[in-house]
């Protein structure tokens, strides 16, 4: 309606008819068609992953910007569940030497897809994409639908080790207490250990070790539940066995239609 009024004014100051206009307007401005071409340049033929860093960097900030969320989401949560467990949680001793694995894997979060971008094939480095993505997907959605939280005692400093467990309490009650089920500090760092293994298969008893401490140090320092860390673990397994079966097929196969890889995921270069 505003568009005809528009018509309408123009033609009484200018004389020229609107028809005449529109025809002008049509022809000096990009049509449907060449948007929609540019957008499937940029968009559906564009190689997102790649065979290097350089290729790889819009994906891979993205992918890191999205991983952010996690602070957001922290603050906009309140109440929920509280996963505590006596059996289990109660007897599970506070060990404040195990803060060093967990701010090791906490400080490694975002450099593990800038390892994958850096180092891996674009065939692995496509499935853990896909992976990782779909993890943070799924983990936010439980945190928004299900929050869940610590509740963290205080406790008396005595040691090295205690002093830096408790300035990790300190850095948590800043931005909030939730976001621990599933454990993100579990299924982040277990998820680039499957892919880091299948990248290096010779060093899988760094991948294990390094696994094993991280999700230990979450329980022992006292940050998770031990069901945040079986959920960690689940949603892992969940994920990539989502990303073989049905993500990475149906990812390929519109490549392909594209033009942009074969079914194996091996770029053509399409430029």
């Amino acid at each position: 309606m505003l568009y005809t009024l528009w018509l309408k004014l123009r033609e009484l100051l200018t004389g020229t008819p609107s028809l005449q206009f529109q025809t002008e307007a049509m022809s000096a401005s990009p049509s449907y068609e060449q948007f929609r071409n540019l957008f499937r340049e940029w968009v559906w033929y564009r190689d997102w992953f790649g065979n290097s860093l350089r290729e790889r960097w819009p994906l891979l900030v993205f992918l890191i910007a999205f991983q952010s969320l996690y602070f957001p989401i922290n603050q906009v949560v309140s109440g929920g569940v509280h996963l505590y467990i006596p059996q289990i949680d109660g007897n599970i001793p506070r060990l404040s030497i195990f803060v060093i694995p967990y701010a090791l894997g906490f400080g490694l979060m975002p450099f593990f897809p800038l390892i994958a971008a850096w180092k891996f094939p674009r065939q692995l480095f496509q499935e853990y994409t896909l992976a990782f993505f779909s993890v943070m997907v799924i983990g936010f959605t439980i945190w928004l639908v299900m929050p869940a939280y610590i509740v963290k005692h205080s406790f008396e400093p005595h040691g090295f080790f205690d002093h830096l467990l408790y300035q990790l309490y300190d850095g948590d009650s800043t931005y909030g207490t939730h976001n621990s089920f599933p454990s993100s500090h579990v299924y982040y760092v277990t998820l680039a250990m499957v892919y880091f293994w299948r990248k290096w298969p010779k060093q899988w008893i760094s991948w294990a070790t390094f696994t094993v401490a991280n999700a230990a140090s979450t329980v022992f320092t006292h940050q998770h539940y031990f069901a945040d860390v079986v959920a960690g673990f689940a949603l892992t397994w969940f994920v990539v066995w989502l990303t073989c079966r049905h993500l990475l097929p149906f990812i390929r196969r519109r490549e392909v239609h594209f033009g942009v890889a074969d079914i194996h995921g091996k770029s053509l270069h399409r430029r």
